[in-house]
């Protein structure tokens, strides 16, 4: 799935400020979410998305530099979910899957893996945009698509770490 001049943004953590909300997460692009190289706002509409719900808002997101705390965004919004999610301005992005996954991790993946070990990986295949989570002994997916009809629960995909650009392996859905 193309990423490029959309924003994606895998959210972990919210904090109130003023009228809307600091973001703390983790961008797809490896700039800072915006799907340009070097652009830091958006203004228009926004999709928070999760595997229980959708907000649509219309509003400008940000960056902003926190010391000790490094890149986050700030949204200015009155609503907002209450765990993870993504936030994009694909208005098209449906959730698809949540869950366990069988992966066979690149040689690359695993030099990944045994650097930080457990931790959230943004991945794009060809039909979908998803957030690997490892957690030392399994791997799961938060997956989302664009597609009309994305296959996820019956084909084996290709992922791209999005933020390394490189090879992580070969997905399926466990059964």
């Amino acid at each position: 799935m193309d990423i490029k001049e959309n924003v994606y943004i895998w959210a972990t953590k919210c904090d109130c400020y003023e009228n809307g909300f600091i973001i703390s997460g983790v961008p797809f692009d490896n700039d800072y979410g915006f799907g340009f190289e070097d652009r830091r706002n958006y203004i228009g509409n926004i999709l928070l998305i999760n595997n229980k719900r959708s907000i649509k808002t219309t509003t400008e997101l940000s960056i902003l530099h926190i010391q000790g705390r490094g890149i986050s965004w700030y949204l200015e919004t009155e609503c907002m979910l209450d765990s993870s999610f993504m936030l994009t301005n694909n208005i098209l992005l449906k959730h698809i899957y949540s869950g366990l996954v069988n992966f066979k991790p690149s040689e690359y993946a695993k030099e990944v893996f045994n650097k930080y070990y457990d931790d959230i990986y943004p991945v794009i295949s060809s039909d979908f945009i998803g957030i690997l989570i490892y957690t030392g002994k399994e791997f799961l997916i938060e997956a989302f698509s664009d597609k009309q009809h994305c296959d996820i629960l019956n084909k084996g995909y290709s992922l791209i770490f999005s933020e390394f650009n490189e090879e992580a392996g070969i997905i399926k859905l466990t059964k």
